[in-house]
């Protein structure tokens, strides 16, 4: 999300002029970031599924509305869902 919104992640332009040494999630945006992704769990519409992927099982049964995945997914994914498949871009933050 940072990117789509003009934001860097890091120091040093995002790790590209020099090694990154500080992350920026506590930055305004990041923040932000963290928060509505906060509120999309508390509404059920996004889980977190840890670093195995456990949230593709919910997308795929249709518990969830959205997955935040890589798109490298997608054929696995596709392959395994009833419904029509659509990707599109992150959602973006008001205000950025």
């Amino acid at each position: 999300m940072y990117a789509i919104h003009d934001q860097f992640m890091a120091d040093n332009n995002n790790g590209r002029d020099a090694l990154a040494t500080e992350v920026y999630f506590n930055s305004d945006f990041g923040v932000d970031v963290m928060t509505e992704w906060k509120n999309w769990a508390d509404e059920g519409v996004l889980i977190y599924g840890g670093r195995e992927y456990q949230a593709n099982d919910a997308f795929v049964a249709g518990e969830v509305a959205m997955l935040i995945q890589s798109t490298s997914s997608l054929g696995g994914i596709q392959n395994n869902v009833a419904f029509n498949l659509g990707t599109a871009f992150l959602p973006t933050l008001d205000g950025w």
